[in-house]
């Protein structure tokens, strides 16, 4: 089954062998590693991936690729590199441990992409995949399905990154935060009205007193002072008042 991959490599590996020859011997094998060493949200890869996630056969997944993408690039693909069976696509640990867990760990934005096009293979098929790859308008149901696994990734992504918003680029922060900001805005006027505008504005009021928030625009008080029982076994310093 592995024959012509293990021919393939011993002399794609091999540095005597010029690499033009060894992509005139093997054209398929070569395109489907390039295919491999391309992970950049334009490239076949991330597509190609998520489309074996689907379950279609190897000539729907070729066509889908490129009308002159050859069969046999795409089947030495999926052996190599990327070998879905529906066995380990129902293996929820198998999933986790090479599927899901290296995708979710990546802290590179752009890695996000590759992330949800996989999810929508693996458990929407290839319609939504599609919809999702092409430029023209999302039906409702892809927006509603892409709007809720994108917020629910973005809360996975917190909970198991840590620090990864601060790797990010300024200018891909911003996105995020603008992208944020405007999705609690939205959320926030419909907990506004649950909750009562008398009741939301003693919430801030008490928080505001409780930690000393100042709002944007308005100007430091020359002095504060703040209570500290630090030192609650010492009477010369128990509620001590520190000025600044």
């Amino acid at each position: 089954m592995y024959a012509d991959i293990e021919a393939f490599y011993s002399v794609f590996t091999d540095h005597s062998i010029p690499q033009e020859v060894v992509k005139n011997a093997y054209p398929d094998h070569y395109l489907a590693t390039t295919w491999y060493t391309s992970a950049y949200p334009s490239s076949s890869r991330w597509y190609l991936e998520a489309l074996l996630l689907t379950e279609a056969d190897i000539q729907t997944i070729a066509r889908c690729i490129a009308p002159s993408a050859p069969v046999l690039a795409v089947d030495v693909y999926k052996r190599a590199f990327f070998n879905i069976t529906p066995e380990k696509k129902q293996n929820p640990g198998w999933m986790r441990q090479y599927i899901w867990g290296p995708a979710s760990a990546r802290t590179n934005a752009l890695y996000f992409h590759d992330l949800i096009l996989k999810m929508a293979g693996c458990f929407e098929g290839i319609e939504m995949l599609n919809q999702l790859v092409q430029p023209n308008r999302l039906s409702s149901e892809a927006t509603a399905w892409l709007k809720a696994t994108a917020q629910e990734q973005r809360l996975r992504l917190v909970l198991t990154t840590g620090g990864a918003y601060g790797k990010l680029s300024p200018e891909i922060q911003i996105s995020v935060t603008e992208a944020v900001h405007k999705d609690w805005a939205e959320k926030g006027t419909g907990r506004e009205d649950e909750l009562g505008n008398e009741a939301m504005h003693q919430l801030m009021d008490a928080v505001h007193n409780s930690i000393g928030v100042i709002k944007t625009g308005e100007d430091l008080p020359p002095r504060y002072e703040h209570i500290t029982k630090t030192y609650e076994d010492d009477p010369d310093t128990k509620d001590s008042t520190q000025h600044e």
